[in-house]
C-alpha cells in the first residue's frame, strides 16, 4: 500500500499531522472558550434535538428500539425508521462506557471526527505516492470544509464523512485496475498478492461504509459502477466490472442488514406509510448546484465575498442544505481543472492516470447530484428515499482537493533537484493551506457557547424543578402537539422542529407524550386528546394517569397565553415557569 505508511518510520508524521489538527481546530472554534456540557448546536435551526434525542437514547437504552420514557402512555417503538447508522450507535454506545451524558457525548463525537477525517484522508494521500507536505495540505483543508462546520449537531452523523476518502481510494483501485477479483495459484508476483490485499481490504470499507449511513454508502457504490465501467471499457481492465459489482453487492448486503429489523417490524406489524415520507420532488428542490460549490462561503471573512453569497442567496430559488457544499477557492480550483482536463489528454502528465480517473469521476458525481440530473430520474423511477443529492459534493470536494494534492506533487517531483525550486514547492505549499483555511473558514464557526448555556441551563433547571414537585415516572402531556417524525413545517409558529424533546433532554426520571410515532395507535390517541376542549382534555389526563400538563409557549401565535388562562381557570392555581420564561408547567391534582 503506497509507501509503507505502516511502518514506524512514517508513525511520527501521522501524529505530527494529528496534532496540528487540533491545534487548527482548537483556534477555529474558539475551543478555550467552550463549555463541553453544553452542545454546540443548542441554537441551531435544525434537527439537532432529534440528534439530542437519539443520543441519550442510545446512552441510555442501548441497541433497544423501544424508548419508555417518550410517547406516552404508549411509549416510543423505533422500528418504523430504517435505522442504517449501526456503526455510529456502536460509537455512541461505547461512549456510554466513560459515563458521558447526552451533551457531552455530541459535542465529543463532533470534535472527534475531525481528527478522524483528517487521519482517513491522509491516509489515502499516501497510498496515491503523494510526499508528506501535499498530503498534509490536501487533508487539512478537506478536514475543515465549510460542510463539516455547517453541518453540525443537525446532520452530526454527516460530519463523520471519514468513510468518504476510503471509499474514494476504492474507487480509483477499481478504476486503475488494482483490485482483482481472485489471485490464482500461478499468479504469485508482488503485484498480484497486493491486487488481492485491496480487495480484501476493499470489502471491508465497503461494508463498514453500509452500515455507517445510507447516503454516503449510496453514492459509494454509485461511483464504483461508474469505475467499474470506465474500467472495463475505457481502460481495459476486463476485472472492474465483475468487480465493482461484487462490492455494490457487499454495500447492499450491509444495508440490508441495518433494514433488517424494520423489516420484520412492518411484517409483525403492518406497513406504517407515513412514517418516512419522500416525494420524488424533493430530489429537485435539495439538488446539487454547481454556483453553489465555487461561490465563497457564507459569511465569509472578506466582505465582498461575504455580500456576494448573500446576494446570491437572498435571490435564488432553492436554496437550502446545498449552501453548505462550498468548495472554497483552494477546492474549487481543483473542480474546474478536473472538469478542464475531461478534454485534454492527459497521458504525458505525472499522475495522469489517477488525474484523468478523478476528472471522470467528478463529472459523474456532478451530473448525477445536480438539480434535474440522473439523481433526480432515479428518484422519480426507482426511489424517492433518497432526497439530498447534494450531499454527494463531499464526494467532489475530495476529488477536487486530491487534484491539488497531485498537482503540488508533480511540481514537487519536476523541481526536487534544484533547492531554490525546493524553498518555492515548500511556500506554495504553506501559502495554499494558510490560504485555504482562512477562505473556507468563518467566525461564524463559533458556536454562541454563551447564548447556548443560557438557555440549556435554563430548560435543565425547569426538568428538575418539575421532578421536585412530581411523583417518580409521572408522565406529563405536552402542548401544542407536534407530530413526530418530520411535521409538514419545520416550524410551529417559532417552536421549531423536534424541540419538544426538551423535557426527556433534561429529566431523568419522568415520561413524555412527545414522540409517538405518526401512523401509530400513540400518535392517533394523542392527536385526537390534544383536539378536545380543556375541560374534557384534563379528565382524560386524569384517567390516565398524567401528573402535568407541558406548554411551550413558543408554540402558540398568542405565545400561549389563551390556553394558559383556560387551564389556570379550572386548575386554580399558576404554572411552574422556566427561567426564560418559555415553558411553563401546570400540574394535574
Amino acid at each position: 500500500m503506497g509507501k509503507n505508511d505502516l511502518s514506524w518510520k512514517n508513525f511520527w508524521p501521522y501524529v505530527g499531522g494529528l496534532l496540528l489538527c487540533i491545534v487548527i481546530l482548537f483556534q477555529i472554534m474558539r475551543l478555550s472558550d467552550a463549555d463541553l456540557s453544553v452542545p454546540f448546536g443548542y441554537l441551531q435551526n435544525g434537527d439537532q434535538f432529534l440528534n439530542y434525542f437519539f443520543f441519550k437514547h442510545v446512552l441510555e437504552n442501548g441497541w433497544s428500539f423501544h424508548n419508555p420514557s417518550v410517547g406516552m402512555p404508549f411509549g416510543l417503538d423505533l422500528q418504523d425508521l430504517p435505522f442504517v447508522e449501526a456503526f455510529h450507535f456502536f460509537m455512541i454506545k461505547l461512549m456510554s462506557l466513560w459515563g458521558l451524558d447526552f451533551a457531552r457525548a455530541i459535542n465529543h463525537y463532533f470534535l472527534l471526527t475531525f481528527p478522524l477525517v483528517f487521519l482517513a484522508s491522509l491516509f489515502v494521500l499516501r497510498q496515491f505516492h503523494i510526499s508528506w507536505l501535499p498530503a498534509f495540505v490536501g487533508s487539512l483543508l478537506y478536514t475543515f470544509l465549510p460542510y463539516h462546520f455547517w453541518k453540525g449537531d443537525s446532520h452530526i452523523f454527516q460530519t463523520a464523512y471519514f468513510f468518504v476518502p476510503l471509499i474514494v481510494m476504492v474507487i480509483l483501485w477499481i478504476y486503475l485496475g488494482e483490485v482483482k477479483m481472485a489471485r490464482r495459484k500461478e499468479d504469485s508476483t508482488k503485484g498480484d498478492k497486493s491486487s488481492f490485499y485491496k480487495l480484501t481490504f476493499s470489502i471491508l470499507i465497503c461494508f463498514l461504509s453500509a452500515i455507517e449511513g445510507f447516503y454516503y454508502s449510496f453514492f459509494g457504490a454509485f461511483l464504483i459502477l461508474v469505475a467499474g465501467i470506465l474500467g472495463a471499457f475505457y481502460r481495459k481492465a476486463k476485472e472492474a466490472l465483475l468487480t465493482a459489482v461484487l462490492l455494490v453487492g457487499v454495500i447492499m448486503m450491509g444495508l440490508l442488514m441495518n433494514y433488517f429489523p424494520t423489516i420484520k417490524y412492518v411484517y409483525d406489524h403492518g406497513k406504517n406509510p407515513i412514517a418516512s415520507v419522500r416525494t420524488p420532488n424533493e430530489s429537485e428542490m435539495y439538488g446539487l448546484k454547481i454556483a453553489q460549490l465555487l461561490l465563497p462561503i457564507t459569511g465569509h471573512r472578506w466582505e465582498p465575498f461575504s455580500k456576494l453569497k448573500e446576494t446570491y442567496n437572498r435571490s435564488a430559488p432553492l436554496v437550502n442544505e446545498n449552501d453548505w457544499s462550498s468548495l472554497g477557492i483552494v477546492g474549487g480550483l481543483g473542480f474546474l481543472f478536473l472538469i478542464v482536463l475531461l478534454f485534454v489528454r492527459s497521458s504525458n502528465f505525472i499522475f495522469g492516470n489517477i488525474l484523468k480517473g478523478l476528472s471522470f469521476l467528478t463529472i459523474s458525481a456532478l451530473l448525477f447530484g445536480t438539480l434535474g440530473g440522473f439523481g433526480s430520474l432515479f428518484s422519480y423511477i426507482i426511489s424517492p428515499q433518497i432526497r439530498s443529492f447534494t450531499r454527494i459534493s463531499i464526494f467532489i470536494a475530495f476529488f477536487a482537493l486530491f487534484a491539488i494534492a497531485l498537482l503540488l506533487e508533480a511540481f514537487r517531483e519536476r523541481t526536487k533537484t534544484n533547492s531554490k525550486w525546493q524553498f518555492l514547492f515548500y511556500g506554495l505549499c504553506l501559502f495554499v493551506l494558510g490560504f485555504g483555511l482562512w477562505d473556507q473558514t468563518s467566525p461564524r464557526f463559533v458556536p454562541p457557547y454563551e447564548k447556548n448555556a443560557e438557555t440549556y441551563q435554563s430548560d435543565v433547571h425547569f426538568m428538575k424543578t418539575i421532578e421536585s414537585h412530581v411523583p417518580e415516572n409521572s408522565m406529563i402531556f405536552q402542548l401544542p402537539y407536534m407530530v413526530f417524525p418530520e411535521p409538514e413545517a419545520l416550524f410551529l409558529n417559532r417552536m421549531l422542529i423536534y424541540h419538544p424533546f426538551r423535557g426527556y433532554l433534561h429529566s431523568e426520571r419522568l415520561r413524555w407524550t412527545y414522540g409517538s410515532m405518526k401512523g401509530r395507535e400513540g400518535d392517533r390517541w394523542q392527536r385526537a386528546t390534544s383536539a378536545k376542549s380543556i375541560p374534557e382534555l384534563l379528565q382524560d389526563l386524569r384517567d390516565v394517569g398524567f401528573k402535568g400538563i407541558y406548554v411551550d409557549r413558543f408554540g402558540y401565535p398568542d405565545s400561549g397565553k389563551g390556553i394558559e388562562s383556560q387551564l389556570f381557570e379550572i386548575l386554580g392555581s399558576g404554572p411552574l415557569v422556566s427561567e426564560d420564561q418559555r415553558l411553563v408547567l401546570f400540574l394535574i391534582n
